[in-house]
């Protein structure tokens, strides 16, 4: 069956290999005063924000940017949904909790009253992000829970247009655009070293989570962080400013040391393109088989990213993407023969000559589908496209999404494996082969995903690994995803690994609660397995993989794998929560007289961090 779908600008023609489609069900979806005492705390707070979110330039011109919309019908799970519903799920569906009141404030002065009118009641206030986390951070029953969506000022120093302050509630998508925006003046396209993946959360709730980004050039996502505003379990508003050795503690909590109210982070100074290149290579040439020696002379991943001017990248891999080549039918027996004909999607970044203007280009593309200096961000599906199909849901998995050649790699398969079926979809941009190379912003670079929010629900599973020098633990890791996937199709007839394994890599953190804390220098890979929310034996699978993982010890210092501070559920791993004291406990001890400082009862803290992190405020 051919279907086509007619976008403004370009067709993406999808062809459906023997397809028991299933339609993927609607989910329910300052001004800062100067510090005065040695605390960090501030005199009496006056808060400016407006009705209207705007951005402040250093010219005094105003950049709007719209109220996110998350709150209607559509999408219900991002900001919580209906604010009158007294239900919050999270994205990927596997976390909910009833009874919670919703608050959205408009001013900082309502958050400060809120902080102070729950704790006198004896409650429990978490503050949430865009609820894309699938850990046990997540609010339990008859909890207030808040969101600052209202939150949208973005605006830079006069003087250094590197040091921007950014509010809790602007996402990562809107900071990326406002970067690269004509109205930003001065610093246009320079943009924070790394960016995490996913467009549609908050930038301070991704580095809450510790969120890491991708790439050698600078520390992680939160480690941008040099100031923080934050209201404590007094209700009273903090500034914490730079050189303030709490500041690393606090830009990545878990949200237990307070609301953050705002952030000041550090831009890289470069406003120079970069080159990304984006393809399909054969899995083997990245990830060669058992039997092929690993050594000096051949150590493809080392040699992917060991290369002068590497910025950043990921490598993703859909299991056996092949299987249409060969069959209609997807069978255990062949699976030798799918992986020699596998490819797995490659994403680079490559720093250019200083002084390459940032001036992309499409090669091979129809004409009109680029804007220049940089690509319009709406050029290949507007808002609005879901509605041209039926079955709304479909075309933002199948189609996923084409700005700056950015693909969601959620091809080749489709929800769950039914019937031992397949549906293999070729990357949506026409790459099914060989490579894109296109020139752009450090801002939209990364592999950032713009309609996540509208995917079928996911389960994430992700560890850092400290990499050896021989990248070995690297190559033992990825392969064990690859092989009890393997595993369970040929003894469970179930594929659990139904959408891809994800590779990608960072500096060391210097922020005490991150899975990839370490030393400058020292440099990590992130593991991760994602699936649809409810695939058959996804528990049983990620069970199997932690019981490999756990074995596998750095060779310099023995260090082990830590989990991602958002990608893991309890539930799904028995085991699991001994195991993330025993490799977190050094930097539980380091964070947690910051937290205690500023919510010693446990306000901000559910009873399930309260005993993890063994402080107050549990059951």
């Amino acid at each position: 069956m051919h279907v086509l779908y007619f976008q403004r600008r370009t067709i993406a023609v999808i062809l459906l290999l023997h397809l028991p489609l299933v339609a993927t069900q609607g989910h329910p979806s300052l001004r800062r005063a100067s510090a005065s005492a040695a605390d960090g705390s501030l005199p009496p707070f006056t808060p400016t924000v407006t009705e209207t979110p705007v951005i402040d330039t250093h010219e005094g011109d105003k950049f709007v940017l719209p109220l996110t919309q998350s709150l209607s019908e559509q999408d219900p799970p991002i900001l919580g949904g209906d604010p009158a519903s007294s239900f919050l799920i999270n994205f990927g569906h596997n976390e909910q909790a009833t009874g919670v009141r919703k608050h959205h404030p408009k001013t900082y002065e309502e958050v400060a009253s809120l902080v102070r009118t729950v704790k006198s009641q004896g409650g429990k206030l978490r503050p949430m992000g865009a609820l894309h986390s699938w850990s046990n951070i997540f609010p339990e029953d008859d909890t207030d829970v808040l969101f600052l969506d209202q939150f949208k000022k973005i605006s830079q120093d006069p003087t250094d247009y590197t040091r921007v302050t950014v509010q809790a509630g602007v996402l990562q998508s809107e900071l990326a655009d406002w970067a690269d925006s004509a109205e930003r003046g001065p610093g246009r396209f320079s943009y924070l070293s790394q960016a995490t993946v996913v467009t549609g959360v908050t930038f301070v709730g991704a580095c809450q989570t510790a969120s890491h980004g991708s790439g050698f050039v600078g520390e992680s996502t939160p480690d941008s962080i040099v100031e923080v505003t934050l209201i404590d379990a007094d209700g009273e508003i903090k500034h914490y400013p730079e050189g303030d050795p709490r500041v690393k503690v606090l830009a990545a909590c878990l949200g237990m040391c307070g609301i953050i109210l705002e952030v000041t982070v550090r831009f890289d100074p470069s406003t120079d393109a970069v080159q990304v290149t984006r393809g399909r290579r054969p899995l083997h040439d990245l990830l060669p088989p058992r039997s092929v020696p690993i050594n000096a002379s051949f150590n493809p991943l080392r040699d992917l990213i060991e290369v002068e001017g590497f910025h950043g990248g990921a490598l993703s891999y859909a299991p056996y993407n092949s299987a249409p080549e060969i069959g209609v039918k997807l069978e255990a027996s062949r699976i030798e023969e799918y992986q020699a004909k596998d490819r797995i999607w490659s994403n680079t970044v490559q720093r250019l000559p200083p002084g390459t203007a940032v001036r992309p280009y499409r090669d091979h593309h129809l004409l009109g589908t680029q804007t220049e200096p940089f690509y319009d961000k709406d050029a290949f599906y507007p808002a609005d496209y879901a509605t041209l199909v039926i079955g709304s849901r479909v075309p933002h998995i199948v189609v996923g999404e084409d700005r700056l050649d950015k693909s969601q790699h959620f091809n080749p398969y489709l929800a769950n494996y039914l019937a031992a079926s397949v549906n293999i979809l070729g990357n949506p941009t026409g790459v099914y082969r060989g490579f894109r190379q296109f020139n752009t912003s450090h801002a939209h670079a990364q592999h950032l995903v713009k309609y996540l929010a509208n995917v079928a629900p996911e389960s994430d599973f992700e560890f850092a690994f400290k990499i050896d020098d021989d990248f070995a633990n690297i190559y033992e890791a990825q392969r064990v995803l690859i092989e009890e996937n393997d595993w369970m199709f040929r003894h469970r007839n179930c594929l659990p690994l139904s959408m891809f394994s994800g590779l990608r890599w960072t500096e060391a953190s210097s922020c005490p609660l991150s899975h990839v804390y370490g030393q400058p220098g020292e440099r990590f890979a992130l593991v991760e397995a994602i699936a649809t929310q409810g695939t058959d034996g996804w528990e049983e699978y990620v069970q199997r993989v932690f019981a490999r993982w756990r074995q596998i010890r750095g060779k310099k210092d023995g260090s082990l794998p830590k989990p991602h501070w958002a990608k893991w559920d309890s539930r799904w791993i028995p085991g699991l929560l001994p195991y993330i004291k025993e490799v977190y406990a050094a930097q539980i001890a380091m964070i947690r007289p910051v937290v205690m400082e500023n919510d010693p009862v446990g306000l901000f803290r559910n009873c399930f961090l309260s005993e993890l992190f063994r402080l107050p405020g549990g059951s």
